[in-house]
């Protein structure tokens, strides 16, 4: 170990608490923002797909009920009233989400409270194992200067309110090797959350294609039956283009490919360090390599919030 940064301080202590606390506080707000985003986007999808599926038997179900023959009229009148207001309003609630709850900006907010929990994070086990710039007799400055700039980006972002000891939890402790630095960030990377959230999108992306595929099948089998089922089919395509669109907002597809990159950079970065001998004492390999892991990181949270916040499309993914 750097001998320069071998000595852990209770100053150095203190530090580490309150750039950790921190980056809890970053990490539990850009949870909470994705959770709603994600649930208020299925919402979205519930609701469009249900209020044209009503609004499309409200027009029809006089002449369905009349097959049945069991209801008055005026019954069939009112229910058909019924269950097209019924349509209209979960379209109009669809359109009021989609246009004010789930407008872009809430996507950006949630970006650059997990851009910042994750520049912490990664500062924080630069500081810990005394990397660059953090390879000098009295690192603390330099950290809490660091910490400074990384909060003064969310500054005007609502942050969740964490106790004290909530901000504690998982604290890590004193210094690192080059060993626990592989085992703490580079393993733990791949194996606890690059690895679990690639198999998530897998499924994910395989459940919803399936879906559309099963809903364009429907389609064409109900667009060869005859005039009545017209209407149907334009709900239904309808619905394969929110799938669609729904697949395409979720990024299950970009987050797949980047996620099984940066995993195999991270992989080839530590087998690489692991066949030259772990040379710790080397401190220019050491350097190297936990620079080059930390920017493997890095660069990959850059490009996950430049996919976030570029503007939409039109186009959705098939």
């Amino acid at each position: 170990m750097n001998e320069l940064t071998s000595h852990w301080s209770p100053a150095q202590a203190q530090a580490l608490e309150y750039a950790w606390g921190e980056y809890r506080v970053w990490s539990a707000t850009a949870r909470q923002k994705k959770q709603e985003i994600t649930q208020w986007r299925f919402s979205v999808l519930i609701f469009s797909v249900t209020g044209g599926m009503l609004g499309t038997l409200s027009s029809q179900f006089t002449e369905l009920s009349g097959m049945l023959g069991t209801l008055s009229s005026q019954v069939k009148e009112l229910s058909s009233v019924i269950i097209g207001l019924a349509g209209t309003g979960l379209i109009s609630a669809s359109a009021y989400l989609g246009q004010e709850i789930l407008k872009p900006d809430q996507e950006r907010l949630f970006a650059r409270a997990r851009s910042v929990a994750e520049a912490l994070k990664g500062t924080i086990f630069l500081f810990r194992i005394g990397a660059p710039p953090y390879d000098v007799p009295e690192p603390t400055p330099i950290l809490m200067q660091r910490v400074q700039e990384l909060l003064n980006q969310v500054k005007d972002l609502p942050a969740v309110n964490l106790t004290p000891g909530q901000k504690l939890e998982n604290l890590p402790e004193g210094r690192l090797t080059v060993e626990n630095y592989v085992r703490e960030r580079i393993e733990d990377q791949v194996d606890d959350f690059y690895k679990p959230r690639i198999k998530k999108y897998e499924k994910l992306l395989n459940h919803w294609r399936l879906i559309n595929f099963c809903i364009s099948l429907l389609a064409a089998f109900l667009g060869v039956l005859g005039k009545w089922t017209a209407a149907w089919v334009a709900v239904l395509t309808t619905l394969g283009t929110s799938v669609a669109a729904y697949i395409f907002a979720n990024r299950y597809q970009y987050l797949l490919v980047s996620y099984q990159a940066t995993a195999r950079q991270l992989e080839f970065f530590k087998n690489e360090w692991l066949l030259m001998g772990a040379p710790e004492h080397d401190l220019e390999k050491r350097n190297r390599f936990i620079l080059n892991c930390e920017a493997t990181i890095s660069t990959e949270n850059s490009a996950w919030m430049a996919k976030l916040l570029e503007k939409p499309k039109e186009s959705v993914e098939p």
